[in-house]
């Protein structure tokens, strides 16, 4: 991440097309594994609703 100038990353695992497990780790921050945050599901949302996602009308985020 350092190499690449990121300050975070957010992993993100699709186990159905409504139910998604994400991490926003902050390792220069010294958290290596931070569970899904409320401005970054918030974000990670909004994304899945931008790019017109095949939800159902229904989105969980663990």
């Amino acid at each position: 991440m350092r190499d690449a100038g990121l300050v975070t990353v957010m992993f993100i695992y699709s186990e159905t097309e409504q139910y998604f497990h994400t991490r926003n780790p902050f390792a220069s921050g010294g958290v290596y594994e931070d569970p899904a945050t409320g401005a970054a599901t918030a974000a990670f949302a909004g994304y899945l609703r931008n790019i017109s996602w095949p939800h159902g009308g229904v989105i969980d985020i663990v």
